[in-house]
Parts: C-alpha cells; structure tokens; sequence
C-alpha cells in the first residue's frame, strides 16, 4: 500500500508555474502581524480570556525572527528577475507560501479576537500598507492603546478561549518551522548569494544517497507522494512488525502516522531539510519507519506539540 497523499495542496498545485512571491510583501505582512500583537490586550490574571505578556512575545519573537531571516533577501540578486534561479525553483515559492500562509493566518487569528474587545468608536490601522514607524509607535502607545490593550475580557467560555489560544501557537510553531526550513534551504550568504541545498543538508549517509537516487542530488523538495513512494520501496527491504503482522507494506493508520511525522510543516511536500530532520530523530534510514512507528504506539511520542499546547494539556494532570 502505497502512503497515499495529495501531490500538493490546492495553493501549492500550480507552484512551479508561477512566479515567486515578493519577499517584500512577505515582510510587510509581518509588520502587520506585529502591530496586531502590539494592540491585543493583555490578561491581568490567570482567568483573563486575553493573552499574557509572555505569550504575546513569544509569539512577537516568531515573527520577528521570520521578518529579520527574510530582510537580506530583499537586495538579493537571486531574486532580482523573474527569470532567475531562484525565481523558478518550485520549492523556493512553496516555501515561501507556506511563511505567508501561515502569518495570514495569525493576522485572522488577531483580527477575529481583537475587535471583541474594541470600543466600537476605535478604529483600527487595518489598512495593507500599514508599517510600523516612529509615529505609528508612538500612537500604538497612546493612553487611548493602553485602555485597550486593559479592556476586561468577553463572556466567552475558558475552554473555548484556550482552544483559540492553542490554535495561535500551533501557528507560531508552524512559522517557526517554516522559516528554518526556508533559511536552510535557501542559505543567504553576507554578499546576497543564495545556493539552494538538496542532499547536501542530509547528514544521515543512507538518506543522503536514497535522496541523491531518488530525487537528485541538487533537489530541493518533492510531494509527498513522490516522497511516499520511493520511501516505501527502501523499507520494504526488511519486513515491518505491526500490530497485525509482518509485512512489507504500510498499512493506512501507518501511512498516516508516518507523513504527520516526516512533513513536519504540513504541506503536502518534503523538503530536504524536512527529511534531514526526521533522520536526527529516526535514522539511520534503514529502519527508520519502524522505530517511528514503535515510538508512537507505545506512547512516548505524540508527535510536534506547542509548549504552550503541552503545558495547557497537562495543566491539572498528576505528575508521573
């Protein structure tokens, strides 16, 4: 059975044949994102439905970290002509959608929560040009953005608000995710050059030389099924023990198990830097399906969890 999954998702379908997003675009979404932070109001005590100081600047630090990684690209020559290298490589583009698909969607996470607790006669800087600048800093600090941030919270429930809050930071995880397998994918030296890395990035020997094989040696990324496919055929070479048999196939809930592990940033594609990961927990290749799949039946993994997820998860459990 092959680990069956959709080539790409539907924003993703046409990837190699459009033009690469402007990476300025991408850093004046971050500065919207960053303005929304600065506005949301802040709990006072632990049964405010608002977010902490610490978590609005964990999240202010993800975004922050995306804005500052992508700011030397702007003045890059790879990226200066639709025609360039970069310009036409599919991963390049996927990459960087999933950055902006990803901060869009904290930009709707705050856009839905802030205005629950707005005066009605408050007007927000919503407009997509809005960049933070001396004087939009001065007046997000005004004594009328201090009442708001302090505005007392709705009637909503806590266990909906902490649904909402999880929501946020499996977003931040996400970003985070993303941004570092853009920069180790797209390397930006201090003159501006960028050299895209394939194999190059996979430490594990077995799964450098499967990538090299399967996908070349200078591929970036590839779907998952692609991925899948070739994946299944080299752990076919020592049988799986499952919970049913011994086979050399995957069954669905495996198949299914397996790409929530290996595409860490959900998106229906594998990058190098994503296998590479998977192998520093799991490798050496050989193998490798099998100790993922002990680890998650037997319960010791759970797969990528927030911290912030784990500890609200946990918050009220007995120790041990």
């Amino acid at each position: 059975m092959m680990l069956g999954r959709s080539a790409l998702t539907s924003s993703y379908s046409n990837a190699d044949q459009r033009p690469s997003l402007s990476i300025i675009n991408c850093i004046g979404l971050s500065d919207q994102v960053l303005i929304s932070i600065l506005q949301a109001p802040r709990a006072t005590s632990a049964i405010d439905l608002a977010l902490t100081e610490p978590e609005c600047g964990e999240v202010r630090g993800t975004v922050s970290y995306t804005k500052t990684a992508l700011i030397p690209f702007v003045s890059s020559s790879a990226i200066a002509s639709s025609t360039s290298t970069l310009a036409i490589e599919p991963a390049f583009d996927i990459c960087l959608t999933g950055i902006v698909d990803i901060l869009t969607n904290i930009l709707e996470w705050f856009s839905l929560y802030i205005p629950s607790h707005t005066p009605q006669n408050h007007i927000l800087p919503n407009s997509p040009t809005f960049v933070l600048s001396a004087s939009n800093n001065e007046a997000l600090n005004s004594p009328q953005q201090q009442q708001r941030r302090e505005l007392p919270p709705s009637m909503e429930s806590f266990d909906s608000w902490k649904t909402k809050k999880i929501t946020l930071f499996q977003l931040d995880f996400l970003l985070r995710q993303k941004t570092d397998q853009f920069l180790s994918i797209f390397p930006i030296d201090a003159s501006g050059e960028v050299t895209p890395q394939g194999a190059a990035i996979i430490q594990d020997e077995e799964g450098k030389s499967f990538w090299s094989t399967n996908f070349g040696a200078q591929c970036c990324g590839v779907t998952w099924d692609r991925f899948s496919q070739a994946y299944e055929t080299q752990q076919k070479a020592i049988p799986l023990t499952t919970s049913l048999a011994t086979t050399t196939t995957f069954l669905k809930t495996e198949s299914d198990q397996l790409y929530k592990v290996i595409d860490c940033t959900k998106d229906s594609f594998v990058s190098a830097w994503e296998f590479s990961v998977f192998l520093k927990w799991f490798g050496p290749l050989q193998g490798s399906s099998q100790r993922v799949l002990d680890t998650l039946n037997s319960g010791i993994l759970c797969g990528f969890v927030p911290g912030v997820e784990a500890n609200m998860l946990l918050d009220g459990k007995p120790e041990g």
